[in-house]
């Protein structure tokens, strides 16, 4: 079956090259944010964009700047009914970005080097009587995430005040726009320390969005690069520190996926929102996933990216990912193509192929939030605009994880009385700490430690809805197997829990998860079918493990897959921030 959303062909933003708003929209109007509020039933979408004013040269790079521009939907999220004249989010720079590279050079060695001169990507999220906007800000060279917040009813009331103004000249409004959304204060610091940095140490432009779970409890995703990670931020709205000073990173909790279409690098885009299947509640949330075709090759070099959009569902109860989709919910077509394929950026990148970079979703009615109802997303095509698309879940979710999905809640509690599983140490120190993969047999789940000192961190994996291991995954203590070029090879036994003409029982294969190398938490590769027999016992429970395949472990590793991570490895071309940041934890590399 077809899992893809619905492209509608008209293009909902376009940058305007003409007239008085070319300075800051005429290059790009893309990459949205959107967000529908409490108070207000109205689809308000943000969008980057930049303009004539907007170019700067990092050494021999072409880059531009950007503002958050605004446009007003309707009610359904379908049609621009107001698009505001001028940014509600801008530096206004007093200094002259550099033009080429001599002045770039220049400009590296002045007294401007480190000033905040450029903004980027931007996010909303509405949390209790707050609206936050998450963004990036630099230097020329340097990127910073940040978080600041305004009350809604306030950014409600200075909508409605900016669409009056758009009937007067862009001259005429400029003092009060000024007032109105760039003076100092209009958007209040909710960063570390009272300022507006999500992290109090290095990072670098990590796609950052916030959920609120069932509980009441705040987690961060964010993207060590090229990775998805979830922080438990404690209640706050940036990342928690170490004494040293050194933001905690949380765990992976989702990684690239070699000899898939996201072999390359994933993250966030725009802010998820609340859905429900049954009676799981649940967060939807459209991310991005990024081909390299060159990994796919092994004459190959360097980026070759592609951009696509893939949906994920969050777990509101917990915040684990329960689904994301094997398969990209759009496709390149000819709807489009004149700006995924074909825009100027992509033409002018030549590491880029194409993109459709999302930027959040929006359901058409609002509080219809089922499998059966409509729910839009926005997305970037080609850097340059901005485009919708339309989704039910039930048409874009496999029918077998929607079951489990549903099914989940309820089967959550249930723990089994067995043994748990082994422990099992690695054999060395992997980025200046202690690894060891443990088993939780009642609960249902393993888990891959790591250890400092004292500190101890969890990253868990669980069943997944819809596959073998749908109703639990077990370690039976078998020791993880290093193959150079492709990771940790570990086997583990996966259940289903199904109803049989007689009554329950329980379904149990096996399956093997190829764990990074250098940061086992990332899991590189995992058994979407069983690699060998199965068994069926009589009951809900932990199963029979069946006997293993014959030959090595590897094999039952896709060549692909195998090959692909091989590559990676050797290439390297997208780094490994969570790697690094565990070497600067332990003390092993600097901070930069």
């Amino acid at each position: 079956m077809s899992l893809r959303a619905v492209k509608h062909a008209e293009i909902l933003i376009q940058p305007l090259v003409t007239g008085p708003t070319a300075g800051w929209e005429g290059h790009h109007a893309t990459n949205p944010c959107c967000m529908r509020l409490s108070l207000d039933p109205r689809v308000f979408l943000g969008y980057r964009a930049g303009g004539t004013a907007d170019y700067f040269r990092v050494d021999v790079h072409d880059v531009w700047a950007s503002h958050l521009g605004l446009a007003v939907l309707d009610a359904r999220g379908e049609q621009v009914t107001h698009r505001l004249p001028l940014p509600i989010f801008a530096i206004e720079r007093s200094v002259w970005l550099p033009q080429d590279k001599e002045e770039f050079d220049a400009h590296q060695q002045g007294p401007h080097r480190d000033q905040i001169l450029v903004l980027h990507d931007f996010r909303f999220w509405e949390d209790g009587p707050w609206l936050y906007m998450i963004y990036h800000e630099g230097s020329v060279t340097q990127v910073f995430d940040c978080i600041v917040r305004m009350p809604a009813a306030d950014f409600l009331a200075r909508v409605d005040r900016s669409i009056e103004l758009t009937a007067s000249p862009v001259e005429e409004i400029m003092d009060e726009w000024r007032a109105l959304w760039w003076a100092p204060g209009v958007w209040e610091p909710a960063g570390v320390g009272g300022t507006n940095r999500i992290y109090s140490s290095w990072a670098n432009k990590n796609d950052i969005v916030f959920i609120r779970l069932t509980d009441g409890s705040l987690r961060m995703f964010h993207r060590p690069v090229p990775d998805v990670a979830i922080v438990d931020t404690r209640g706050r709205t940036h990342c928690p520190s170490s004494e040293a000073g050194i933001a905690d990173f949380g765990v992976v909790q989702s990684s690239i996926r070699p000899g898939r279409f996201d072999n390359s690098h994933i993250g966030c885009n725009g802010t998820p929102i609340r859905a429900g299947v049954g009676s799981q509640p649940l967060f939807v949330d459209v991310v991005h996933g990024v081909h390299n075709r060159t990994l796919c090759d092994e004459d190959g070099s360097g980026w070759r990216l592609f951009y696509l959009p893939y949906l994920r569902l969050v777990d509101a109860d917990t915040g684990e990912c329960l689904y994301w989709s094997s398969e990209p919910l759009l496709m390149a077509d000819e709807t489009w193509r004149e700006f995924v394929e074909e825009g100027e950026w992509v033409r002018d990148l030549a590491h880029l192929d194409g993109v459709m970079f999302a930027g959040g979703q929006v359901e058409a009615e609002a509080g219809k939030i089922g499998p059966d109802d409509l729910f839009h997303f926005y997305t970037g095509v080609g850097d340059t605009a901005v485009a919708r698309a339309s989704f039910r879940l039930r048409d874009v979710v496999p029918p077998h994880v929607l079951a489990d999905i549903e099914a989940r809640r309820a089967r959550r509690p249930i723990r089994l009385e067995c043994e748990p599983c082994s422990t099992v140490a690695l054999p060395e120190p992997l980025c200046g700490w202690e690894w060891a993969i443990e088993g939780d047999g009642p609960a249902r789940q393993l888990a891959v430690v790591r250890r400092l000192g004292e500190r101890e961190i969890r990253r868990p994996v669980t069943g997944r809805p819809g596959f073998f291991d749908a109703d639990g995954i077990f370690y039976d203590g078998q020791a993880p197997e290093r193959v150079e070029g492709l990771g940790w090879l570990l086997p583990f036994r996966g259940v289903r829990w199904e109803n049989g003409p007689a009554g329950p029982i329980t379904v149990a294969s096996l399956g093997v998860m190829a764990l990074d190398l250098e940061c086992p938490e990332r899991i590189l590769y995992r058994s979407d079918e069983p690699i060998g027999a199965t068994t069926q016992t009589a009951g809900w429970s932990a199963g029979t493990a069946p006997e293993p395949p014959a030959g090595p472990l590897s094999e039952c590793v896709p060549a692909q897959v195998r090959d692909e991570v091989r590559r990676i490895l050797e290439r390297r071309p997208m780094g490994q921030d969570m790697a690094r940041h565990l070497r600067i934890e332990s003390g092993l590399e600097d901070a930069p």
